[in-house]
């Protein structure tokens, strides 16, 4: 009689699921890399903020960002979808994921700047110590100016 055959599992379940890109999506990206490749400001500033670029390299440069995000795993995910889906750029694609990496790093670093701020909302600093002469128990009024967070 023949042993059954046994079927032997991975130890660790699979974490992830990636997929290409959509049609849409890709096509903002190969929109965006071939205007890179044409335009002299766009390639120049291709690593760093969008605002440097020309008029049209930012449109399509935040037409690739509503669409894509990269995390700090430095996988690139599907800014639309509900929860997350891992995407996979082409190889050729380096413009596209500096992009995303810059606005990741941007977004953190405002992360930051917004945490500080909240952190110093109630922190008042004195203009003047509080001074008591100590033969006439004189006080000064002491006057605080407080930081002032917008939101």
């Amino acid at each position: 009689m023949k042993e059954p055959r046994r079927v032997r599992f991975a130890l660790s379940p699979v974490e992830s699921v990636s997929r290409p890109l959509s049609d849409a999506e890709y096509e903002a990206v190969a929109v965006y890399r071939s205007h890179v490749e044409i335009c002299q400001s766009c390639r120049r500033y291709a690593n760093t903020n969008i605002s440097y670029r020309c008029h049209r390299g930012t449109q399509l440069a935040e037409n690739v960002v509503l669409r894509l995000v990269q995390h700090s795993d430095s996988h690139t995910y599907c800014n639309t979808a509900v929860h997350l889906v891992q995407v996979e750029l082409p190889a050729g694609f380096s413009t596209v994921t500096s992009l995303l990496s810059f606005e990741r790093r941007r977004r953190s670093s405002q992360r930051l700047r917004e945490r500080r701020n909240a952190l110093h909302q109630d922190e008042c600093v004195s203009d003047r110590p509080r001074v008591e002469d100590e033969g006439s128990r004189v006080q000064y009024t002491v006057v605080y100016r407080c930081r002032k967070v917008y939101r």
